[in-house]
């Protein structure tokens, strides 16, 4: 695995490593995390619903600086009700679901729903940028995407952008600050050939049009756009021999031209890219212990192995940033799994949040958001 030696690993007595074991005071059971430093019920494309049986969220009962979690889930003949500590919610095996629950204080809440069916297809989740949360609705047949802000602590809705198209079913956009970049979705022929779209659009929120930005042939129009807190980079993938090659570059987030070369990584494996509110954060694992190295990339340092995970066959769902908070969310396979930890990015202190597991997700984007609420 060549490519392990991009980074130089901390060890013992560098900087800073700790091993730190939480136990789960509801079962007495424990995972270790090593830590180095250095569609509406109608099935339309309307505007994600909140279900009428929905109780008025308020935020009496919240304490400041509590974490929110959010989730898509769906019904099905197993979890037509979900029950945790805190609420239960309901509906039949055509909806899924975007919730929001708050461990510490034992609150469920629905902040938007969508029914798919076999003539319509739609998916709802959720995912944050700043301190706001966005809810995208996805026409799965159409790649119709309906984004819409909402305030994480009261679900009102707050700002939403227009529609928009792209090729990908779920993803193919990226929010900075209150623009929507998106690559327009390509449309083409009987026989495979492009006919039209593919360029790179811009959308302000409260805007129902978006504005082309760069040309399908335009010489900077390439990679997959994410947003790191204000700044905006390309990562553009090739291949040699039996490596995958990310090259991620600086974006001028006015004209979109492709800037300075940041990094260059290579894996056997795919890479799953982690937007953050600071950094960019993807893993890898150790072929021979199997543990999950987490890679974090402040744009402005170099990337560095930020935790690892050791556990009995650890599977990473996914990784938040907020606030100066990183979420990490991976299941393995004891009986205690999935885990949920939350780092400060500041003290370097991480603790486990005790979330019931009837909470977990494993839908597409459907697990692993977070906010801090004020």
């Amino acid at each position: 695995m060549k490519y392990r030696k991009t980074f130089k690993k901390l060890h013992l007595g560098a900087i800073l490593i700790a091993t730190l074991i939480f136990v789960v005071a509801c079962n007495n059971t424990s995972s270790t995390l090593e830590q180095s430093s250095s569609d509406s019920n109608t099935g339309s494309q309307s505007s994600t619903s909140q279900d009428p049986e929905t109780p008025e969220i308020t935020d009496d009962a919240i304490p400041a600086g509590s974490v929110a979690l959010f989730a898509t889930l769906s019904g099905g003949i197993n979890s037509e009700t979900l029950r945790i500590e805190g609420g239960n919610i309901s509906w039949d095996s055509t909806h899924y679901k975007f919730l929001r629950y708050v461990p510490e204080a034992h609150i469920l809440n629905e902040f938007g729903w969508t029914t798919s069916l076999s003539y319509a297809k739609s998916y709802i989740y959720g995912l944050t940028a700043g301190e706001w949360v966005y809810i995208v609705k996805c026409g799965t047949d159409t790649g119709r995407k309906d984004i819409t802000r909402v305030d994480p602590m009261t679900g009102e809705t707050v700002g939403t952008f227009g529609s928009i198209y792209t090729s990908s079913m779920y993803s193919g956009f990226t929010i900075s600050g209150d623009r929507l970049i998106y690559r327009s979705k390509i449309g083409k022929d009987l026989y495979g050939n492009r006919q039209s779209g593919g360029h790179v659009m811009s959308m302000q929120i409260g805007s129902y049009e978006a504005v082309k930005v760069l040309d399908y042939y335009d010489d900077n129009n390439m990679g997959a756009y994410y947003a790191i807190g204000n700044e905006l980079i390309s990562i553009i993938t090739s291949y040699e021999d039996d490596l995958t090659v990310y090259d991620i570059y600086s974006v001028n987030p006015v004209t979109m031209a492709i800037g300075e070369h940041l990094f260059t990584y290579a894996s056997e494996d795919y890479v799953t890219f982690y937007e953050g509110s600071t950094s960019l954060f993807w893993s890898e694992t150790d072929p021979s212990s199997g543990d999950v190295d987490i890679i974090r990339f402040p744009l402005s340092g170099q990337p560095e192995y930020y935790l690892t995970i050791s556990e009995d066959d650890p599977q990473l769902r996914s990784i938040d940033e907020s606030q100066g908070k990183v979420l990490i969310v991976f299941t393995d396979d004891t009986q205690e799994s999935p885990y949920y930890y939350l780092a400060d990015l500041t003290t370097d202190e991480v603790v486990e949040l005790d979330v019931n597991d009837a909470f977990f997700s494993t839908l597409i984007y459907g697990n692993g958001q977070f906010v801090i609420l004020d």
